[in-house]
C-alpha cells in the first residue's frame, strides 16, 4: 500500500466534514479527532447518533461519546476499538519543512453527509506562521476552491513518516476573500490539552506496537564516526536480528516482564519517554544474541533468565539497595535471574554490572518454588546482579577495536556481555 494510501485509510467522514483515526493506550477506545464546528449541532445530543464512515466500507466506526474545546474548535470522539489491522499515525508538535506533507479530508462536492467515497489529499507547499495565537496556517501547492475543500474540516494534517501534526480547520480569511490556498490547522496540541483535561487515555507519541519503530535509533551511534566505522560489520548482523524482531511489541514485552514478576508496583508503559524505549529495544536485542543457546523465540523466552526493570529515579548500579523498592522486582522462580535496570545513567562497560551471590537464599523459596523479593526486602539483593540497562550499547562502544578486529563479531560481543554479566559464576566454574 502506497503511504498516501495509508493516510487515506486513517480519515474517516464525519456528518458533513471529515475526522482521522488515532490510537490511545486503551484496550476499550480509539479516537476521531475533528473540528467541532463539523459536530456542534450535536451539543446535548446521544454522541452515538454522530455519523462516522470509513473509506473501505468494511470497518465500524461507533461513536460512544465526546470531549471538545469549543473555544480551539477540537473534539475528540471516543469510538468502540476499531478492528482492524491499519497503520496508525502519531503525533508531533514540531512542523516539519524539509519533506512532503499533506492534508486529508473528504470534500462536500462529491460525496453526502456520512458517506464516505473518495478522500482527497492536498500537498502543502509551506507554514504560513501562527494564526489567531493557538492555529498555525499554511498554504497548499495549489490554489483551491471553496467546493473543492468543504468537508474537508477535521481532516488530519500528515507529514511523510505517520505523524499527525493537527486538523484541518478552515481558510485564513472570510470566503468572500480570495484565498490563494490558505487555510487554517487545529494543531495536535489542541487536542492534546482535551485528553489530557478529562483524563482520558493518551496517544503516545510514538507506535509501540512494533519494534520497527525504533530499529534505526537501537544501537544508533549518531556523530559518533568512529564507533560507526569499527562496528561496521557488527551493525551489519545486527541489522540482520532486529529485522527478525520487528513484530516484537515493545508495550507487550515490556508489560510481560512486569506481569510475570507479579510486580506489586512499576513504571507504567505510559510514562516510558522514547529513549527508555530505545534502551529497552537494546535490551531485546542483546538477550537474542547473550541467550542464543537458548533459543529464544520470544521475550517469554527471557523471563527465566533476565528480567527488565524502569527505574523512576537516576542512581548509581551500585548503590541499588538504597534507590529500588523491592515491590518493583516482586517475585522470581531462581536467585540466578539477571535484573537490568533501565532509566538510569551509564557509568561505563566495567562499571555497570553489581554483581550477586554475596547471600544465597535457597532456603527461602515459598510454595510454587518462588523467590518473593517484595516480601522479603532489600535484604536479600545481594543475591542477585543488577546490570545497568546502558551495558549493552557500552560494551560496543568502549571494544571498538576488539569488536572490528574479531573473527565473528556477534561471538565477540556475546563474550563481552557473558564474562561480565557473569563473571563470579565463570570464576566458581573454573575453580570447581
Amino acid at each position: 500500500m502506497e503511504y498516501v494510501d495509508e493516510l487515506r485509510a486513517l480519515t474517516v467522514r464525519v456528518e458533513n466534514g471529515s475526522g482521522v483515526l488515532v490510537r490511545p493506550l486503551s484496550e476499550e477506545y480509539d479516537y476521531v479527532l475533528t473540528a467541532y464546528h463539523v459536530i456542534k449541532h450535536f451539543d446535548g445530543k446521544d454522541a452515538k447518533e454522530i455519523t462516522i464512515d470509513h473509506l473501505s466500507g468494511d470497518i465500524r466506526v461507533e461513536a460512544v461519546d465526546v470531549v471538545k474545546n469549543i473555544d480551539s474548535d477540537a473534539a475528540v470522539i471516543l469510538v468502540k476499538k476499531v478492528a482492524c489491522n491499519l497503520r496508525f499515525a502519531y503525533p508531533k508538535t514540531t512542523l516539519p519543512n524539509e519533506e512532503k506533507r499533506w492534508h486529508m479530508g473528504y470534500p462536500n462536492n462529491q460525496n453526502g453527509k456520512g458517506e464516505a467515497k473518495k478522500c482527497v489529499e492536498h500537498e502543502i507547499r509551506n507554514w504560513l506562521g501562527s494564526y489567531e495565537e493557538k492555529y498555525v496556517k499554511y498554504q497548499c501547492q495549489q490554489t483551491i476552491e471553496k467546493c473543492e475543500i468543504e468537508g474537508m474540516s477535521g481532516g488530519g494534517v500528515f507529514d511523510s513518516h505517520f505523524h499527525l501534526l493537527g486538523v484541518h480547520r478552515g481558510f485564513t480569511a472570510d470566503l468572500a476573500v480570495e484565498q490563494l490556498g490558505k487555510f487554517v490547522m487545529i494543531p495536535w496540541e489542541c487536542f492534546e490539552e482535551i485528553i489530557s483535561y478529562n483524563k482520558l487515555p493518551e496517544v503516545l507519541p510514538f507506535d509501540l506496537s512494533s519494534l520497527k519503530t525504533f530499529k534505526e535509533q537501537i544501537f544508533c551511534f549518531g556523530d559518533n564516526l568512529g564507533a560507526r566505522m569499527k562496528l561496521k560489520q557488527l551493525m551489519a548482523q545486527l541489522a540482520i536480528l532486529k529485522a527478525s524482531m520487528e513484530d516484537w511489541s515493545p508495550k507487550t514485552c515490556y508489560e510481560a516482564f512486569q506481569q510475570y514478576r507479579q510486580a506489586r508496583q512499576y513504571v507504567k508503559s505510559a510514562e516510558l519517554e522514547e529513549n527508555d524505549w530505545v534502551l529497552f529495544g537494546e535490551f531485546l536485542v542483546a538477550m537474542k544474541i547473550l541467550l542464543k543457546e537458548k533459543g529464544i523465540s520470544n521475550c517469554d523466552d527471557i523471563f527465566p533468565h533476565f528480567q527488565y526493570v524502569q527505574s523512576e529515579r537516576d542512581f548509581d548500579i551500585f548503590e541499588v539497595d538504597d534507590h529500588l523498592d523491592p515491590d518493583v522486582l516482586g517475585k522470581v522462580k531462581d536467585d540466578d535471574v539477571v535484573f537490568v535496570i533501565g532509566g538510569i545513567s551509564g557509568k561505563g562497560y566495567k562499571q555497570d554490572v553489581r554483581s550477586g551471590g554475596v547471600i544465597r537464599i535457597n532456603d527461602s523459596r515459598e510454595p510454587g518454588g518462588m523467590f518473593d523479593i517484595a516480601r522479603m526486602g532489600k535484604d536479600v539483593f545481594g543475591a542477585f546482579t543488577f546490570v545497568n540497562g546502558n551495558l549493552f550499547k557500552e560494551a560496543m562502544q568502549e571494544n571498538t577495536d576488539e569488536i572490528q578486529d574479531a573473527q565473528d563479531c556477534i561471538e565477540f560481543y556475546q563474550e563481552l556481555l557473558s564474562k561480565k554479566i557473569w563473571s563470579k559464576k565463570k570464576d566458581t566454574e573454573r575453580k570447581a
